[in-house]
């Protein structure tokens, strides 16, 4: 009896809740054990039943109920976590709880070890909390950071083509007062291509900042109609071939069927291949080539532009679609643009329930993967029909590609 009062004392140290029960009734617990399970350590648990003092919460009885098990097996369970209620005070807590089969007074009996961890977990939480509103503060920064970056960067877009324009003007004021004037003729000419220019620079950044705030709020309708989509985007590439090669830059087209009919805007389905084919010649120098290529898998249409170009850097992949990013990899003065472009081409892509990739390599180039489900309208549901006519968006091709033509004047 003595030793087994020497143990009760050295228990009565541990901070640990220590307890043996028999079938469901407590023969042992130290005070550890009284303060954890009931509140207050000079309470007595000798001969209560451990239903009596605790119940695990519901979602836990069936973690409880195996480890009752495993122990009544002959296994010893290092650890659970469960939540349970305290019956004297109905307050609910965590603990982190143990135990195994032992003999106790030549008697089967179960020692089992609990540990109030709720203040444990409760700093587990704030920590995690702490993160998460850290992250959410950093990414809010870098969102503003990127916002206030992009809009004076779009400033400084608007400002530039205006700047050109009203220079002009300027000119053309002086020129006005002159006594030569008719010998202005081809100048003047000259000086209207540059304004026209300028012009369709500024018609592009409104129009992206426009159609994205649309789509943002709900508002863009896409125009579908039953077009072959193969044709489609071959004449949209062939249109643009002239203009590469006076960049010298080639443009292969290649495709494994030759028509497939299926729903799709053609106003928008032309916005999206020429901005690819703009972002591809701006970054892809001369001698090299820019392949356009579509794949039927039956019910998926996989179109294709690849580069030759500079390639994105793999950290940078990630936020080629976001709208306050600009997509080239080199802050040169050729790469002008607002960055809005591929963010744009992404949301039509999705209008159209499609999805865009990008695969990448600096100094191996680019390509943007753009995967179409096939479907097909009824003449009821089509939205309206396009008058659109493909071979005739000479000027759609300058406005899309107004801010590389300018750059080499």
């Amino acid at each position: 009896m003595e030793i087994m009062r020497s143990y009760k004392n050295i228990f009565n140290l541990v901070s640990d809740g220590v307890y043996i029960r028999k079938d469901e009734t407590i023969i042992f617990s130290n005070t550890a054990a009284s303060k954890i399970l009931t509140g207050c350590s000079s309470n007595n648990l000798l001969g209560l039943n451990i239903y009596k003092i605790i119940r695990p919460k519901e979602e836990y009885m069936q973690t409880y109920n195996k480890f009752l098990q495993d122990i009544e097996d002959g296994k010893e369970v290092k650890s659970i976590y469960l939540k349970v209620i305290r019956n004297y005070d109905g307050k609910e807590i965590d603990v982190e709880l143990s135990g195994r089969k032992i003999v106790y007074y030549d008697e089967e009996a179960y020692l089992q070890i609990i540990k109030n961890v709720s203040e444990k977990l409760q700093a587990q939480r704030y920590l995690e909390e702490y993160k998460r509103s850290q992250q959410l503060l950093k990414e809010a920064e870098d969102t503003e950071r990127a916002q206030r970056d992009f809009f004076t960067n779009l400033s400084h877009e608007l400002r530039t083509p205006l700047n050109v324009i009203m220079s002009i003007v300027q000119l053309q004021d002086q020129a006005c007062k002159s006594d030569d004037f008719t010998s202005l003729k081809g100048r003047y000419k000259k000086y209207n291509e540059v304004i026209k220019q300028n012009c369709y620079r500024l018609l592009k950044m409104i129009n992206n900042v426009l159609d994205l705030s649309k789509i943002e709020a709900g508002y863009l309708k896409l125009h579908l109609e039953n077009r072959d989509i193969v044709s489609t985007v071959e004449n949209i590439t062939m249109s643009v071939v002239d203009y590469a090669k006076s960049k010298g830059i080639n443009i292969i087209f290649d495709t494994d069927t030759e028509e497939k009919i299926m729903a799709f805007d053609v106003d928008y389905m032309e916005r999206i291949i020429l901005n690819l084919l703009s972002n591809a010649v701006k970054f892809t120098p001369a001698g090299k080539n820019i392949y356009v290529t579509i794949k039927d898998l039956v019910d998926t249409i996989i179109i294709s532009v690849r580069d030759e170009g500079e390639g994105i850097p793999k950290d940078k992949q990630e936020a080629i679609f976001d709208r306050f990013i600009q997509a080239s990899c080199h802050c040169s003065k050729r790469k002008t643009g607002t960055g809005i472009g591929l963010s744009l081409v992404k949301s039509l892509v999705e209008l159209h329930n499609g999805a865009i990739k990008l695969s990448s390599d600096v100094g191996k180039g680019s390509e943007f993967i753009i995967y179409l489900p096939y479907t097909l309208v009824k003449e009821k549901e089509r939205t309206e029909v396009s008058c659109h006519k493909l071979q005739d968006n000479k000027e759609q091709i300058s406005i899309e590609f107004s801010d590389i033509s300018n750059l080499d004047s």
